[in-house]
């Protein structure tokens, strides 16, 4: 018979698949021993049931090994890749060992990031699914019509970057992929940085981030800003010489899109300022444009978010996009030059056709689709 660890964890990560769970949260308590096992789905963590007894060991034993990650009680912070083969949960569990890791190998691969942590209770296991669906386009991003139309300038532009806002959780790598596969095409040269790669794209040469390689962002971008590229994403403006690369190759011609943490766009471009050690004249130069989002829950319809056997008691539906689109314009650059406060900063920005992120949230509030609680846990209360 299969190993009954293999065959649980080949079972909970096809579910995790099926109900576009993001990340399964695996807390190892020795005493015991236990696995308490939660979820995050719509931005929640859900509690699964708890493994006890040797297959809580089992379980763990078997993620660590095939992610190369020590066997013994982990002292520090570990990282590591973890293969699933998808759909492999369908294998019936009588099958012998042998033939199992035979007859695994024709289902199609798929690699998890696993994180593992020590803590005062024991190990904590993370580990976060790559996304198996297509790519959505940049109309099916859930922009308003004018946001859409915002974001069809900041794209139509020759050159200059665009930076994607937000937490992390905010949907801003998927964004990311969608204005690639935009800006990009067969007949362009499309590269992106990224730590780690969740997605592979067609017509896109992707690079991963290394550390223990040395191959940071910061050197990988040295090496493309000598290289024949029109398109690049880079996966987040991190540091210094991140930030700079990306202001100096979007000059040089090429279109830029990245991330950033910054909780509003206006907020994005005092990030940029302060990170790239570049003067404000060079930083608006390249930048065309800001998009911050968020994530909302939206609203079972079936249960009207009360709750029901269909959407597990949560009365959410997944979630819908909310954003705020900056368009730099000339009027704003000269503010920015001349040390102009936030507060300014922002009303030249609606002026020049910005919607707040709230403002955006209001549609789907009037519409039905979500509920002010939900808009406060993206947005907070005023």
């Amino acid at each position: 018979m299969t190993d009954s660890a293999i065959t649980w964890l080949d079972q909970a990560i096809d579910q995790a698949f099926t109900e576009r769970i993001s990340d399964i949260h695996l807390e190892y308590v020795e005493d015991g021993p236990l696995l308490n096992v939660r979820v995050r789905k719509s931005g929640d963590l859900i509690d699964w049931p708890t493994i006890g007894g040797p297959e809580a060991r089992a379980v763990i034993s078997r993620i660590k090994s095939q992610a190369g990650v020590g066997s013994g009680t982990v002292r520090k912070p570990e990282e590591g890749r973890y293969v699933h083969r998808i759909n492999s949960g369908t294998i019936d569990p009588a099958m012998e060992q042998d033939a199992y890791d035979e007859h695994v190998k024709t289902f199609p691969r798929s690699e998890l990031r696993l994180v593992v942590l020590p803590t005062i209770r024991g190990e904590k296991h993370v580990l976060r699914l790559p996304s198996i669906s297509r790519t959505p386009k940049i109309v099916e991003l859930g922009f308003s019509s004018h946001n859409l139309q915002l974001v069809a300038k900041l794209f139509g532009v020759a050159n200059g970057l665009v930076l994607f806002a937000g937490p992390v959780g905010a949907g801003k790598t998927t964004s990311m992929y969608s204005a690639l596969e935009y800006l990009g095409g067969p007949g362009k040269a499309v590269y992106s940085v990224e730590d780690p790669v969740e997605r592979a794209l067609e017509n896109v040469d992707q690079m991963e981030v290394n550390d223990d390689a040395k191959n940071s962002f910061a050197s990988i971008l040295r090496s493309l800003r000598r290289s024949d590229l029109q398109v690049l994403m880079i996966g987040e403006i991190r540091d210094q010489e991140t930030a700079y690369s990306a202001i100096q190759i979007s000059i040089a011609g090429a279109r830029v899109v990245s991330s950033i943490h910054a909780n509003d766009s206006v907020a994005a471009v005092e990030a940029m300022l302060a990170l790239s050690g570049a003067n404000a004249q060079q930083v608006m130069q390249s930048l065309r444009g800001v998009i911050s989002q968020r994530l909302v829950k939206r609203v079972h319809v079936a249960c009207g978010a009360r709750g029901c056997d269909e959407c597990g008691g949560t009365g959410v539906d997944g979630r819908v996009a909310i954003h705020e689109v900056l368009p730099i314009t000339q009027e704003f650059s000269e503010a920015v030059a001349d040390g102009a406060s936030r507060y300014a900063l922002n009303v030249i920005a609606k002026n020049s056709g910005m919607t707040s992120l709230r403002d955006d949230a209001q549609r789907h509030l009037d519409s039905g689709e979500t509920t002010p609680r939900w808009i406060a846990e993206a947005l907070g209360n005023e």
